[in-house]
């Protein structure tokens, strides 16, 4: 079982063929032409959770999303994966989400909204599920 962080990762593709200064990416009025968007789900409970479900384990995952299109996005997401979820929806907060931004040869840079993970408590996890656990990973 994997509790805590989940969000949206949005991630540009830059173009590999035109190497880019930082500054150059970051200039005030300057465009940058990109190559697609990759959007996956994001945070230790997918990412951990995935790789656990790909190696064999039965894996639940709990976490807190809003009701909105990016907490969709993760449902619909995890679905795919079929990796068994107990995702928490909120109306109060907006799901979370992390913009990457990755040019070539550069580490990555990172916006993030917490959003309803800012709110994720001792009362949103399920203790009978986590009764059924063998391993319980909070991250």
């Amino acid at each position: 079982m994997v509790a805590g962080h989940i969000c949206l990762d949005i991630t540009p593709v830059f173009r590999t063929d035109n190497y880019l200064d930082i500054q150059q990416v970051f200039t005030p009025g300057h465009l940058t032409n990109m190559m697609g968007v990759k959007i996956a789900a994001g945070g230790v409970v997918p990412n951990v959770g995935i790789s656990l479900s790909i190696m064999g384990l039965n894996c639940q995952l709990i976490g807190k999303i809003g009701k909105d299109f990016f907490g969709e996005d993760i449902l619909n997401f995890l679905k795919q994966l079929n990796v068994s979820e107990s995702i928490v929806r909120t109306t109060s907060e907006n799901t979370s989400y992390t913009v990457v931004i990755a040019p070539p040869g550069v580490d990555r840079i990172f916006f993030q909204d917490s959003g309803a993970n800012n709110k994720f408590t001792y009362d949103d996890i399920n203790f009978e599920i986590v009764k059924k656990a063998r391993l319980f990973l909070f991250g």
